[in-house]
């Protein structure tokens, strides 16, 4: 796939890599979207709004300070991710539960990222990434993971 709309719109120079425009892009989707709050009102079940832009974006509902929902806020990003990052596939967030302290929400984002459908060419790539439960700001970086390869070298 290709980089982004949004990007193309904000004139954002490419930095000649498309590897990295494309990593950069999705991380920059992905705390967008986490940082967005779904309607108090979007609690309707149809099928046709449940797909919609009117689910976009975390709800309310899941940021107490219990682990039950603290598994269920990671289902919900699962979901969204899935649902608006198209280029990310196979995803799994793994919710590490030592905030309590601090109010924030520490978690992995795993999944697959798709370069080119045509292709069939994949990047495995992870983002580490902190919720502040009381502003809701998301922090997102990109987990560099040591190759077998590098690490036989």
């Amino acid at each position: 796939m290709s980089i982004d709309l949004l990007a193309s719109l904000l004139k954002e120079e490419s930095s000649g890599n498309h590897l990295d425009d494309l990593k950069l892009s999705v991380l920059r989707n992905i705390k967008w979207l986490l940082e967005s709050r779904q309607s108090l009102n979007s609690s309707n079940n149809s099928q046709l709004v449940s797909r919609s832009l009117y689910m976009y974006g975390l709800s309310a509902r899941n940021f107490g300070r219990s682990n039950f929902q603290w598994s269920r806020l990671g289902r919900e990003i699962e979901q969204l991710l899935v649902q608006f990052e198209p280029r990310l596939q196979d995803v799994v967030v793994d919710v590490e539960k030592s905030g309590e302290r601090n109010n924030r929400l520490y978690f992995r984002i795993e999944g697959v990222l798709q370069l080119q459908v045509e292709f069939q060419k994949q990047v495995p790539i992870a983002f580490n990434s902190v919720l502040n439960l009381t502003s809701a700001h998301v922090s997102i970086e990109e987990y560099h993971v040591a190759q077998l390869s590098d690490v036989l070298v």
